[in-house]
């Protein structure tokens, strides 16, 4: 493992120059470099902060989206040209700065269905297909 220490571009420079945030940019980074070790697309997340919310707390972004698996197949296939790339990390990078929009002001899903699983838990009620299909264990 080597640290490299990059100081001439940084966030401002990233949204300046690219028009992109930083963080989705590295997040389709981090889903690129996971798809090429993994040889498939894998559940990840990061947290958004609700604090702005009375009592809030975090919510979920689910950076692995279909667009972020389309923008890894495109990165991997060699027949994909520079513009189709580009056009896929646009949009994933889009998808990407969407949810965590969301997220940031309490439109999040993850943390809401947790309180519905756990409230039904709580009031002693069977538990709902949804929580125990494979899709919602990713």
């Amino acid at each position: 493992i080597v640290n490299v220490i990059y100081s001439r571009a940084g966030r401002k420079t990233i949204r300046g120059r690219l028009g992109v945030q930083a963080d989705s940019l590295v997040q389709m980074a981090l889903q690129l470099a996971q798809r090429r070790d993994q040889h498939q697309v894998v559940a990840t997340y990061e947290t958004a902060t609700t604090r702005r919310f009375l009592h809030g707390r975090t919510e979920t972004i689910r950076v692995c989206s279909s667009a972020a698996a389309a923008f890894t197949a495109k990165m991997l296939d060699e027949r994909s040209s520079e513009d189709e790339r580009c056009a896929a990390l646009r949009l994933a990078l889009a998808e990407h700065g969407e949810w965590t929009k969301l997220c940031l002001s309490g439109m999040g899903i993850d943390r809401h269905l947790m309180a519905l699983r756990l409230a039904a838990a709580c009031a002693g009620m069977p538990t709902a297909d949804i929580f125990t299909d494979g899709a919602y264990a990713l």
